[in-house]
């Protein structure tokens, strides 16, 4: 039975993000309202302020401001978290109090299953992203990816905020990974994908699991794209 209403996708976004990281699962998932009459899905970036991604001076303007977004975030299925360079995720994760793009990931990672969804929320992080995951304590006992130089680093990440008796995550270094359903209700499904390319995987893999092979095969012939696995 086919979704009432258009998914709704939220793409994370703060200073120095990688471009690809953000861009690739923008790209696929914009292709996907091409494959059919009426909009599938719609997308939406969300940022504390305005923000110059990567080191270049690529400046973005968020759809929604970080603060605007929090009260609406139940509205949406899927959440897009991309990664960036040592430097910026360091800061990132050394914030205290935490920092407010971690907090969002831990308040999409808890929430109940949408009404009228047919699947369930997805939460969904492009290499070095995975380590704001990790921060935000959602990724226990689940078997992960990451870029290969942050493989270390996320078990780390993940040991000092998931405490003592917590089971450690899995982490693995491959193109990506399907996590299975995280969150103490297990109602949010985990994606993580390796390096930066890896994301172009992974938004296929996503793809294809929301909205169908024969969709995702249509994107891929679109952009013309061969999948490698």
């Amino acid at each position: 039975m086919p979704q009432l209403h258009p998914y709704k996708a939220a793409i994370l976004l703060y200073p120095g993000v990688d471009i690809l990281d953000f861009a690739s699962p923008l790209e696929i998932l914009s292709h996907v309202n091409n494959t059919t009459p009426t909009p599938q899905i719609t997308l939406k970036t969300i940022a504390r302020t305005t923000i110059t991604a990567g080191t270049t001076t690529l400046t973005i303007t968020p759809d929604l401001l970080l603060d605007d977004a929090l009260p609406t975030l139940q509205d949406y299925d899927i959440l897009i978290v991309p990664g960036a360079g040592p430097p910026v995720t360091d800061a990132l994760l050394a914030q205290d109090p935490i920092a407010p793009e971690i907090d969002l990931v831990r308040r999409f990672a808890a929430l109940p299953p949408k009404d009228g969804a047919r699947v369930p929320r997805t939460l969904f992080s492009v290499c070095t992203g995975a380590l704001l995951l990790g921060k935000a304590g959602v990724l226990k006992g689940v078997t992960v990816t990451t870029h290969y130089t942050a493989l270390e680093e996320l078990r780390g990440v993940c040991r000092g905020a998931n405490g003592e008796g917590a089971v450690e995550p899995v982490v693995v270094h491959r193109l990506y990974v399907d996590g299975g359903l995280i969150g103490e209700d297990r109602n949010v499904r985990l994606i993580t994908a390796g390096g930066i390319t890896s994301g172009l995987e992974a938004s296929f893999f996503l793809v294809k699991e929301v909205f169908g092979e024969g969709v995702r095969d249509e994107v891929c012939q679109v952009m013309e794209y061969r999948l490698r696995v």
